[in-house]
Parts: structure tokens; sequence; C-alpha cells
């Protein structure tokens, strides 16, 4: 495809698409067009959209892309908060991803990975005393507590089932 050519269009609207299926819908419709690269429209904007090598390079390009605005305000109010790494730039945004990247190498997440399994452990008599229980609830608090744990907020018996809803 030359440099000034357009991409092929898929869906007309693609938002209900994309929601259903996620990210795939995007390789499915880049298979479906024998290209790596489409237009559509998402929330009823023009939108590209790309896969492979050359896509990620050039997404990651500072020289073309900038991260602040980039996401709807409901997004940042919602998914990824105010303030969230997807929104810094330059070397702030290095900073806040170095921070959340050092907590994923494989021995800090195994010691998330026994944390959860402790507190599932811990609480197993509980469960047995009980007529029945909404499991869902149980983990969302088990997961909860690990987090706080694993990440060195503490969080006493009082605290945990308003921060568990947080």
């Amino acid at each position: 495809m030359g440099r000034n050519a357009m991409p092929p269009m898929a869906n007309l609207e693609c938002t209900y698409p994309l929601l259903r299926s996620g990210y795939p819908y995007i390789s499915a419709q880049c298979d479906k067009l024998g290209t790596n690269l489409f237009c559509s429209r998402l929330m009823l904007k023009k939108t590209l959209f790309m896969r492979g090598e050359e896509a990620a390079e050039l997404f990651y390009d500072h020289a073309l892309f900038t991260r602040e605005n980039a996401a709807p305000k409901r997004l940042k109010k919602t998914l990824f908060g105010e303030g969230g790494v997807q929104g810094l730039e330059h070397e702030v945004h290095h900073h806040r991803k170095a921070l959340f990247l050092s907590l994923m190498s494989h021995s800090r997440i195994d010691e998330l990975l026994g944390l959860v399994e402790r507190y599932w452990q811990s609480r197993l008599s509980y469960w047995e005393s009980q007529d029945s229980i909404i499991l869902l609830d149980e983990l969302h608090l088990i997961l909860c507590r690990a987090a706080c744990e694993w990440c060195g907020i503490p969080l006493h018996s009082v605290d945990a089932p308003e921060m568990t809803k947080d």
C-alpha cells in the first residue's frame, strides 16, 4: 500500500463488534481484509486500526504520538484513574512505568500468588461454618487483602470490607 493510499474500510461502525470481541476483533478484521491496517468508525469517529511489529514501533514513536488527552475523560475516571500512568508523558511516565514493572518480577508475582493462597486457606474454616457463602464476594475480599499486603498497605479487618468495595 502506498504511503498516501487509504487503508481498506472494515465495518462502517465497529464499536459494538469491538466491545463484544475485544482486541481479537482487530486481528480478525485484518485477516479478513488481508492487511495489518484498516479504517472504521469507533463511537462514530473515524479510526485507524493497526497490528504488527511496524504498528507497535509507530505507536511508540514519541515524535508522532502523545499520551496527553489521548483517553476520553470518562475512561480516565473509570478505568485508568486521573493521573494514571497511561496519560503521563516523558520522564514522569518512564519513572511511573518502571515502578509498576518493578513489581512484576517472577518472585514478586509468586509472592502475590502465595498471599492469595494463604488468605484463601484462612477463609476455609469460616466457609465450612456457614450454611452458604457468596464465593465472588469472598474472592474479592481475599484478593483485596492479598493485594494490600503485597503492596505494603496496612489493612485492618474493620477496613477490609470498605477497601474491598473501593
